[in-house]
This record gives C-alpha cells, sequence and structure tokens, in this order.
C-alpha cells in the first residue's frame, strides 16, 4: 500500500508536468498493485486510465501491455462481454505490434540490404575507377611506348637519311674526280695523238726527202763525178737511219696510246711483217693511203699492194672493210 500511495504521488507531479507517458506508467503499476491486493475494480480503473494514456502517447508497445491488464481486470469483474471485447483488442493490437515489428524488421532489412547495395556499387565503383586508373596508365605507357618507338625510327631512319647523303655526296665527289681523271686522260690522248699525227707528218716529210735525194742520186749516177755521188749516197744512209730512229719512238707513242694494238693483231694473224704493222698502225690512225704511202715511202701502187698483202693474212672477205676491221682490233 505505501508503493501504491508513492506512485499516485508520482503520478499527480507528472499529471501536473504533462508527461503523459510517465503518468500511464505510474497507473499501470497501481492498477498491478491493486490486482496483487484484491482491489480488482480500483485496479480496472487505474488499468483504463493507463490504457488512455498509452493510447493518446501513441506508445504501442506499452498500449498492449494495459489492454492485457485491462482484459483480464473486466473479465475478473464479471464484465466478461467487455473482456472479451478488450482481449479481442489486444489481440489486434499485440497483432498490430507484431506486424509492426516485423514491418521494422522488413525494414531494416531493406536498409542493411540497401546498404550493402551500396556498399558494393562503391566497392564496384572503385574498382572500376581503379581498373580506368590502370587503363590510362597502361595506356600512357603504351603512348610512351610508341612515342619511343616513333622517336627511336625517326633517329634511325634520320641516320639513314644522312648516310645516304653523304654517300650520294661521296659518290658525286667520286664522280666528278673520275670525269676529271677522264678529261684529264683525254687531253693527254689528243696531246699524244697530236705528238704522233705530227712525228707521222714528220716521218712522211723525212721520207719526201728521202725520195727526193734518190731521185737526185739517181740523176747524178748518170753524170760523171763519181766522189760527189759517194758523198751523197752516205748522206742518204744517214738519212735512212734518222727515219728508222723516227720510227722507232712512232712505235713508242704509238703503243703507249694503243697500248695492246700489236699484240691484239699478232693474234688475229701470225706472220706480220714490220712493214704490215707499221701500215696497220697508220690505218689504226685513220690516215689517207697518199699519208701512208709518203710515211712509208712508197708509191701508191706500192700502198696498193701493201694493204693486199694485209687483208690477205688478216683473212678479209672482199666485201669486208680493211679500216674497219683495223679499228676494231
Amino acid at each position: 500500500e505505501k508503493a501504491i500511495v508513492e506512485f499516485k504521488a508520482s503520478a499527480a507531479v507528472t499529471e501536473k508536468q504533462g508527461n503523459v507517458a510517465q503518468t500511464a506508467y505510474n497507473y499501470l503499476c497501481i492498477a498491478e498493485m491493486n490486482k496483487r491486493l484484491g482491489n480488482i475494480s480500483e485496479a480496472l480503473d487505474y488499468a483504463v486510465q493507463s490504457y488512455e494514456r498509452y493510447q493518446r502517447a501513441g506508445m504501442i508497445t506499452d498500449l498492449m501491455d494495459a489492454a492485457e491488464l485491462r482484459a483480464e481486470l473486466l473479465g475478473l469483474n464479471g464484465k466478461n462481454a467487455e473482456a472479451v471485447s478488450a482481449y479481442r483488442e489486444f489481440i489486434e493490437l499485440k497483432d498490430s505490434v507484431f506486424s509492426e515489428g516485423k514491418m521494422k524488421e522488413i525494414t531494416a532489412l531493406q536498409a542493411a540490404l540497401e546498404l550493402e547495395e551500396r556498399e558494393n556499387e562503391i566497392c564496384a565503383q572503385e574498382a572500376q575507377i581503379t581498373n580506368l586508373e590502370l587503363e590510362n596508365e597502361s595506356s600512357r605507357n603504351r603512348n610512351l611506348f610508341l612515342l619511343a618507338s616513333l622517336l627511336f625510327m625517326a633517329a634511325i631512319a634520320y641516320a639513314l637519311f644522312s648516310r645516304q647523303r653523304l654517300k650520294i655526296a661521296s659518290q658525286k665527289i667520286l664522280v666528278r674526280e673520275k670525269e676529271y681523271e677522264n678529261e684529264k686522260l683525254n687531253h693527254e690522248i689528243a696531246f699524244k695523238n697530236r705528238e704522233l699525227s705530227t712525228k707521222a707528218l714528220h716521218i712522211a716529210k723525212k721520207n719526201q726527202v728521202l725520195h727526193q735525194l734518190q731521185s737526185d742520186l739517181q740523176a747524178m749516177a748518170n753524170e760523171k763525178g763519181a766522189n760527189e755521188c759517194v758523198r751523197e749516197v752516205v748522206s742518204t744512209l744517214r738519212l735512212e737511219s734518222a727515219i728508222d730512229r723516227n720510227w722507232e719512238q712512232f712505235t713508242q707513242q704509238f703503243t703507249e696510246l694503243n697500248p695492246d694494238f700489236y699484240k691484239n693483231i699478232n693474234q688475229v694473224s701470225e706472220g706480220l711483217s714490220k712493214s704490215d704493222l707499221r701500215l696497220a698502225a697508220l690505218l689504226r690512225m685513220n690516215m689517207t693511203s697518199k699519208e701512208i704511202a709518203s710515211m712509208l715511202n712508197i708509191s701508191d701502187e706500192g700502198i696498193k699492194k701493201a694493204r693486199y698483202r694485209l687483208r690477205k693474212k688478216l683473212q678479209l672477205q672482199s666485201e669486208e672493210s680493211l679500216e674497219a676491221k683495223i679499228m676494231a682490233i
């Protein structure tokens, strides 16, 4: 009973303060204590007041306890119909609380699932970002490798180009040097040809002098004065010796300009005489028959016979040109 007094005093204070939930709790405790003491009517009254205040406060779980106690006390007071109705209300409230709890659990589970899905999405996004970063890094590395490869290839191409350019420049220099050497050689050949031609003309002039001397000696032989004739013959022999030396010089210079001519012509035909070789050399110099006759100190008929002998030794047919054959050797 002392506890009941204290709970009533507390209920009065909380009621005055407007604390509905605490007042409902105090009334529920008073109802429980009165039920134990057998004060069923008073207990029912406080249980109803507790139920009403919990209902106003919207405290469903505590309201369910108050509803159960109210239904029990109605039954103990003999109010069976009201007790059954109150009990049904308690069952509905209990089902409602249970459903609400389930809904809360379901909501909590859904929230947990959504949170987990969100976390999974975040993890997937982070993994995707990591993959993208790796791909970007790989792409950057590939680009750097390609750039390095291009630079390397460009360096090789430039080196090859520079080498080729130097090679071309060197070839041009060699070509110019070769052209210069050829030009120099051509000048030397032209000079030697002129010198050889001059030498040939000089020999021809000498032969003309010899021919004139021979004519003079022939005329003098028919006259008196043998001593004078002897002197003329000696002079003629000296001139003939000089002519032989001139031919030696001519042959030497001709061989310098045509180093393989005598070897090649001897391979074409063996047994060529000194006169044959002289005639072939003069034909090689593209001299006319008249010039050759003067050079060899023979008549026109003699040059014809000499050409015939040379054609025969070279085994030429009638339609073949002696000059063409000589130039081809």
